[in-house]
């Protein structure tokens, strides 16, 4: 079991220098990094590198209140972990990857919080980015390079993918998710979205790409984008139904739900 040492780490000291996995294995580095066993995640998150083979944890978390530190869980389980905080995980995001027709595009969306993952679903331990945390960003040679809004300066591996794009559709599902929740609650009268944390969430909002069109514009839109994902869900809750009892039918169908809160 991992001990809680005291944080010695201040994210100041990383101001000027960007952050990246082979500065934070050096020893001098290490020595500013502490254990958290007890990490709850939340939405202020910068960024979660996971680690492979690291005798200190199996991720890296930078925080923007709690400075760097390593967690004993894979990112995979800490964002896994996220429906306990908002009670849905990545349920929105399939929702809006299925109606944007991005089924290979997963981020973690709840309103302006998105956390971009810098490898697809087959990687176990993906390198996160908060980009609602995040304001500038580029691409240096086989680096994805973003400037926190605090100035700290994370550089991530990136695969083959065009950088401005995937931050681009991350973005699109976050003012997808936005509007939807404001169709919905202005039908109830008055409503005024909150703005904290919103980094480059706003960055694309005119854009008028194709993609962007499909953004719903009207509450019957947001109820299609809803009955398309339920349609989905009762087909994968059936799909084993023949031959099976009531009982195991019912464990099938809540583990189909708990999986699609997950990554």
């Amino acid at each position: 079991m991992f001990i809680i040492i005291e944080a010695k780490l201040n994210l100041s000291l990383f101001l000027g220098t960007p952050i990246t996995r082979e500065s934070l294995s050096h020893q001098a580095n290490i020595d500013r990094l502490y254990v958290h066993e007890d990490f709850v995640v939340d939405n202020l998150m910068i960024a979660v590198l996971g680690l492979d083979d690291c005798p200190y944890g199996k991720s890296i978390v930078i925080h923007a209140k709690l400075g760097v530190f390593y967690t004993d869980r894979t990112s995979r389980q800490l964002f896994n972990e996220y429906h306990d905080l908002n009670g849905v995980g990545f349920i929105p995001a399939r929702q809006i990857a299925q109606h944007l027709n991005l089924p290979d595009h997963l981020p973690l969306v709840y309103g302006h919080v998105v956390y971009m993952p810098m490898a697809g679903k087959r990687h176990k331990n993906p390198d996160w980015i908060g980009l609602h945390m995040v304001e500038k960003f580029r691409s240096q040679d086989d680096l994805a390079c973003f400037t926190a809004t605090n100035g700290i300066e994370i550089h991530l591996p990136k695969k083959q993918f065009d950088l401005r794009t995937k931050v681009h559709n991350a973005c699109l599902f976050a003012e997808t998710h936005l509007q939807m929740w404001a169709l919905e609650v202005s039908s109830f009268g008055k409503f005024s979205p909150l703005h904290q944390n919103v980094g480059l969430t706003d960055q694309f909002t005119a854009c008028l790409c194709d993609v962007h069109q499909l953004v719903p514009k009207t509450l019957a839109q947001v109820s299609s984008i809803r009955d398309r994902h339920m349609d989905k869900l009762t087909r994968d809750f059936s799909r084993n139904d023949i031959g099976i009892d009531s009982a195991e039918a019912s464990k099938e169908k809540i583990r189909i739900y708990h999986k699609m809160k997950h990554y």
